[in-house]
């Protein structure tokens, strides 16, 4: 279940609950999702399923407009896809329920999230970012100190994947190519949303979505 499909059910079963919406570069999540779901490799049977069908053995709505064809293969195609979709509809979802709801609702409200700065190694940027998640929250005050909030910026000496299968080898699914595609795909498909605020930077290597914490 997608995220702009779980958020409002999550609302409206526990309207005072806040959320944050967090999300990670395209082609990372793809590698990353690609390598842990295909630990074996490709299947000559998806290999040729692909060849035979290309894009139109991909699920979900079609997207003409994407180079998606010129991916490697189904399973690149599909998260590439799978991922423009629901960062689109989660920005659509924001304007829709402010409009619909008001700026009040814990979705219009959700502020957005990027993995790499939640992470990052610049520590004034992780420091800002984690001290406005935790305020968001309501898990810190907002006139809190640094030494309130060095508790959960130690956190980030410890892999919070560490012992799981996402920290574990995973199969080189993505190729060179695949990256270039996937970044240009993304710079396409998230164009449109120009007007809600959203900026494509990189040529798709990244995206900064409205409402962002950093």
């Amino acid at each position: 279940m997608g995220t702009c499909n779980l958020a409002p059910a999550v609302v409206k079963a526990l309207p005072h609950v806040k959320h944050i919406h967090m999300y990670r570069a395209c082609h990372k999540v793809v590698e990353s999702f690609a390598g842990l779901l295909l630990k074996g490799g490709i299947s000559w049977r998806a290999w040729f399923v692909w060849k035979l069908y290309g894009v139109a053995a991909v699920p979900g709505p079609p997207m003409p407009h994407l180079p998606l064809g010129e991916l490697s293969g189904t399973d690149v195609a599909r998260l590439t896809g799978r991922w423009i979709r629901e960062v689109s509809a989660w920005t659509q979802l924001k304007e829709a329920r402010l409009s619909e709801v008001g700026p009040t609702d814990p979705i219009a409200l959700a502020p957005n999230l990027r993995m790499d700065e939640f992470t990052s190694k610049d520590l004034a940027v992780r420091t800002r970012v984690v001290r406005a998640t935790l305020v968001h929250l309501g898990a810190l005050a907002a006139d809190a100190t640094d030494a309130e909030l060095a508790p959960a910026l130690e956190v980030f000496g410890t892999h919070s994947q560490a012992g799981s299968a996402m920290s574990g080898p995973k199969a080189q699914i993505v190729t060179p190519n695949d990256v270039s595609v996937i970044v240009r795909a993304v710079a396409i498909g998230m164009e449109p949303l120009a007007s809600s605020g959203v900026v494509v930077q990189d040529g798709g290597k990244n995206v900064l979505l409205p409402d962002s914490l950093a």
